[in-house]
């Protein structure tokens, strides 16, 4: 989506926290960077950038199974809800990481679950490392939320980022744009 007629495009748009402008609490991609290199086990560091590559709901993350692993295309199979209707989406990762799951659910003999335990456990260690490497307290959610921006300011259109995370409508993922004067001044000025 970049080139001309497409300045509305929230590349450099600013993202704030959610203090009265209505933007979502959210990791960025140099924290999860940092709490990569700060996890724990490699368990908390593949769980950290599945929930970053795709964006999913810890939820999902969780019901990950070895068979849902796609290493030769690069892809996971997300088992997504919508509307109380189950359905599948291949979902593409990156190669490394791809790598990473393959060898994990090898060395870790994983049969059912890539991620064994719960929403709770993995909340907790989660938020003890925010606090610990971020000084803050975040949540699995957080990742999806900073996905999310990301792709935003990427340019990605507002039908794939929707696409991307599973979104039942578009309206979903517009609450992530949020164009600042400058934004709506060049999209203005591109159009004459």
């Amino acid at each position: 989506m970049s080139g001309a007629g497409n300045s509305l495009i929230v590349r450099e748009a600013s993202f704030l926290s959610r203090k009265g402008d209505g933007a979502f609490e959210h990791v960025t991609q140099e924290e999860v960077r940092r709490l990569v290199a700060a996890a724990p086990t490699e368990k908390t560091r593949l769980l950290i950038k599945t929930l970053w590559a795709t964006g999913a709901r810890i939820s999902e993350v969780l019901e990950l199974t070895a068979k849902d692993l796609d290493a030769n295309h690069f892809t996971l199979n997300i088992h997504r809800k919508k509307r109380r209707e189950e359905f599948l989406q291949d979902l593409p990762i990156p190669s490394d990481l791809a790598g990473e799951l393959r060898l994990f659910i090898r060395t870790a003999r994983r049969r059912g679950r890539i991620f064994v335990g719960d929403r709770t456990s993995c909340f907790r260690t989660i938020q003890r490392l925010g606090r610990k490497v971020l000084n803050r307290d975040i949540s699995p959610h957080y990742f999806r939320h900073g996905k999310a921006y990301a792709l935003v300011k990427k340019g990605v259109h507002p039908l794939i980022v929707s696409r991307a995370l599973g979104h039942a409508n578009l309206s979903s993922a517009l609450a992530y744009y949020h164009p600042t004067q400058a934004d709506l001044r060049r999209a203005m000025e591109e159009t004459i």
